[in-house]
């Protein structure tokens, strides 16, 4: 057992220090998202097996996976968190000379809190992403100024800067009238698009 525990803490930690190495550089998205394509696959696979009138559930369960706490748990950032917790805390009870039982139940214990510590904070993580995109579905009747020229009668898009919730949001603009120069005073008349406005000078 003190083999697999060595093994478990150096594959482990490695991966660890691989994804942290690889993280700062930007480049951490790729060991997650490869997983993530194979999860994708298994649960595709499944749902082709299944009898046609399961197909709604195959779906349900398809549409759901990949935003539930058990298949974010098992991204490979977390199984590695896992792996390397387990087998450090088996390399101790080993070099403490616990009796066997103890010693498994340390390590699974030991990866079980790793998995769920990172999950939690991956979760986390995420939330503050969502929570950081504004809605701008709302900023009609807001004012601002234009950040990049908007050409008039609609001819292009220009870019404008809006005090929105508490911030600085900047949108695309369109505007039925002459021409806005940078720096123009305006007023959002309506939103057009995902990240859209219509913008009138004030």
């Amino acid at each position: 057992m003190f083999t697999l525990y060595a093994a478990l803490a150096l594959v482990g930690g490695t991966l660890l220090l691989c994804q942290v190495v690889m993280t700062l550089l930007g480049l951490g998205g790729d060991f997650d998202g490869d997983f993530d394509v194979d999860a994708d696959m298994d649960l595709d696979f499944d749902a082709g097996d299944a009898d046609p009138g399961d197909a709604g559930a195959g779906d349900h369960e398809h549409g759901h996976g990949g935003h539930g706490s058990f298949v974010s748990a098992l991204s490979l950032r977390a199984l590695t968190a896992a792996a390397t917790f387990a087998g450090l805390a088996g390399l101790i009870g080993s070099e403490l000379q616990w009796a066997f039982w103890i010693t498994g139940g340390a390590a699974a214990f030991a990866g079980l809190a790793g998995l769920l510590a990172v999950s939690w904070v991956m979760g986390q993580l995420h939330k503050l992403g969502a929570d950081g995109t504004v809605n701008t579905d709302g900023v009609a009747g807001c004012y601002g100024t234009v950040y990049v020229r908007v050409p008039g009668e609609r001819a292009g898009l220009g870019k404008v800067q809006l005090e929105y919730a508490g911030r600085t949001v900047e949108m695309a603009a369109t505007t039925d009238g002459p021409e806005l120069p940078s720096g123009t005073p305006i007023i959002v008349r309506e939103v057009t698009g995902p990240d859209t406005a219509d913008v009138a000078a004030i």
